[in-house]
């Protein structure tokens, strides 16, 4: 663990010196413009053809296994952002090694694992479905560039079976598997931890007091029509969000074996969001803690 830590320390300074050299060099180009086009006026041609400049490249990446190495935190953080930092990793190492198949197939198959993960659980992400959609194109996109470059009998086996994953696994990737009456929700909590699960319950249950809450000002105050279409934005919010909130808790509580903190807080959400007091006391009332 020590030497894993030591090992990202060094890829991540590297990553950073990198960038802030071209973030200095971007700041410093404005400033040199206008005297190098005063010198290059006063050069001759000669001058000008025969003079070398040379230009250093820095490396974020010793090897195309670091980019792998550094997006481990992907197990552990499932977040779109950490999805966005797997993706701009990736297109750094693929710049730095446009010849090598490896860093294409490692990429295809960090986008694969990402793709399934997220069609598996799309009820935990907003226009998920848009999402997937671009992951798709990149993916193909991967496919079809390292196809052309001179590989061997190893590479041409790994590009094959991605393919064939990718087929075998289309339907979880377009939109029709909405509307599979064979697709249950009983996949909607898989590699979910049981705190995410607890932490997205309750993180929906604020939104839609806040949401009702809202709602309630704005009927207070029902003067114009202005008044009157936002109070029906709200309320077509309030009802989409009291519904993802439902299912939530639905996952929550099952996967918390109906603990006490689970089921008082679902207790709540049904008092206190759907309004249904006699409901929330005949759930609490099944349960002896």
């Amino acid at each position: 663990m020590f030497y894993y830590k030591h090992y990202i320390d060094k890829i991540v300074n590297r990553i950073q010196k990198k960038y802030d050299q071209r973030n200095v060099i971007e700041k410093l180009k404005s400033d040199l413009e206008e005297e190098n086009e005063l010198r290059n006026s006063n050069k001759s041609l000669e001058t000008i053809v025969s003079q070398k400049k040379i230009k250093k490249k820095e490396k974020c990446f010793n090897s195309y296994k670091d980019a792998s190495i550094l997006c481990k935190f992907i197990m552990y953080n499932r977040s779109l952002s950490s999805f966005s930092v797997v993706e701009r990793i990736f297109k750094e190492c693929v710049y730095e090694f446009p010849r090598n198949p490896y860093s294409y197939i490692d990429f295809w198959n960090h986008l694969y694992g990402i793709r399934l993960f997220i069609s598996k659980n799309n009820m935990y992400y907003e226009d998920y479905f848009t999402l997937l959609e671009k992951m798709n194109k990149l993916s193909d996109l991967i496919l079809l560039k390292v196809s052309n470059l001179d590989n061997n009998l190893i590479v041409k086996f790994f590009i094959y079976y991605a393919s064939f994953s990718n087929n075998m696994n289309v339907d979880k990737f377009s939109k029709k598997n909405d509307n599979n009456p064979n697709h249950s929700n009983s996949n909607i909590d898989f590699g979910f931890g049981i705190d995410m699960v607890k932490n997205m319950a309750i993180e929906y249950h604020v939104k839609s007091l806040t949401t009702l809450k809202n709602l309630f000002n704005e009927l207070k105050d029902l003067n114009t029509t202005n008044n009157l279409n936002n109070i029906l934005l709200l309320n077509d919010d309030l009802s989409e969000i009291v519904q993802k909130t439902k299912q939530y808790y639905i996952t929550y509580v099952n996967k918390f074996s109906f603990s006490k903190e689970s089921v008082e807080l679902y207790t709540s959400f049904i008092r206190d969001v759907m309004n249904e007091p006699d409901v929330a006391v005949n759930f609490f009332s099944l349960f002896v803690f």
